[in-house]
């Protein structure tokens, strides 16, 4: 049999029982919207079940996971247990999945399947090698499992918030891999990462992202940073040689719109150093606008710091550190002009006196930039 119906094209053999529908058939390239199947088996058990088995170049599964094109249908669709191989199973405009996917659905297209292959985000390996289980509820899908991310295992959790829109938690004990893989930083080893993306719209392109890390290095640090190991402070010099500079713990909360990414807190502390830095890069244009601190720490001023008098003259009143210095990065990513506020290396109390809130005032100006020629 070969069959042509305007966009639809496909040939094989169809087996008949009482009914006037097909009980079982074995179809080979199939060819319709979204679809192009190289084999599609479909049987009819006698409890009604349907099996399916198909191995396809892609998929369209978007109607199928769509609750509202099925709100309602409650006993409309039979159950269904599939088996389906693919290079390319669509789930929205923007997640695919390739590899098997195997489970079943009942009358109301509610179900669960377990994914063994990759998800792609946008075109892009977000997790490879994953087993992950999935849960078809009128709520939406939910995705729990593991894979691995830039080379590092890393656990998956996929679901919908109160608010509607999904939510995308990621964990590893390798913080550093996970990073690099997503293109978020390389200049971090080692680490535990946790990872919170929730979305803001439907395309899943605008999100708001926490992150917190602990027990990280970070190497090869931005030239603003790097040339302050002429302090000879403790632990300045590690910045740009052998392991990097260990931190005890991280943060960062970003804000993501239309290719921008905006933070309002992205810091780090150590024994050696603590850093704490505001700005915006939009991924477009390459453009990178970063003001920050960075606070040596070492013995001798944490003892400082504690002294009632002496420690507020020579720390500051913030007591954070000996020295708080300024830095900027404005500019093209690959080149950024470096900017530092030579007053800022003064100790303690004069600092305070020269540039009051000079971050706070920094993350207004970026981030809020109404406000500026206010």
């Amino acid at each position: 049999m070969k069959l042509t119906l305007g966009s639809l094209s496909t040939e094989g053999r169809l087996f008949f029982g009482e009914s006037i529908l097909p009980k079982a058939g074995i179809l080979k390239h199939l060819a319709m919207p979204g679809y192009d199947i190289d084999e599609f088996v479909f049987e009819q058990l006698d409890d009604g079940t349907i099996q399916l088995t198909a191995a396809a170049e892609r998929f369209d599964l978007k109607p199928l996971l769509n609750r509202t094109t099925v709100a309602g249908a409650t006993n409309a669709f039979p159950e269904i247990k599939f088996d389906l191989t693919s290079d390319r199973m669509q789930v929205s405009d923007t997640i695919a999945l390739t590899g098997s996917l195997k489970g079943q659905t009942d009358e109301a297209m509610k179900g669960d399947a377990t994914l063994l292959g990759d998800i792609l985000i946008e075109g892009r390996p977000l997790i490879t090698e994953a087993t992950i289980k999935a849960l078809l509820s009128d709520d939406g899908p939910v995705l729990d499992g593991v894979g691995l991310i830039g080379g590092a295992e890393t656990r998956l959790s996929f679901s919908t918030a109160e608010s509607g829109l999904p939510v995308l938690i990621l964990s590893s004990s390798k913080a550093g891999r996970v990073l690099r893989g997503l293109g978020i930083a390389d200049v971090i080893r080692g680490g535990r990462l946790r990872l919170v993306n929730q979305f803001t719209n439907d395309a899943l392109s605008d999100y708001d992202t926490t992150i917190e890390l602990e027990e990280f290095n970070v190497i090869e640090a931005p030239a603003a940073i790097r040339a302050f190991s002429v302090l000879s402070l403790s632990g300045l010099y590690s910045l740009v040689e052998g392991d990097g500079t260990r931190f005890t713990r991280g943060e960062g909360r970003i804000k993501t719109r239309n290719g921008v990414h905006e933070f309002d807190v992205l810091k780090a502390t150590g024994g050696a150093v603590g850093v704490y830095m505001v700005g915006s890069f939009d991924r477009n244009s390459g453009a990178v606008d970063v003001s920050g601190n960075l606070v040596p720490v070492n013995q001798f001023s944490k003892i400082l710091g504690v002294v009632p008098v002496l420690g507020e003259l020579l720390t500051g009143l913030d007591k954070s550190g000996l020295f708080a210095t300024q830095f900027s990065l404005i500019g093209q990513i690959d080149d950024p002009d470096v900017r530092v506020n030579a007053a800022s290396i003064a100790p303690g109390l004069l600092r305070d006196l020269f540039s009051p809130n000079w971050l706070g005032s920094e993350e207004e100006r970026i981030l809020t930039p109404d406000n500026a020629t206010n």
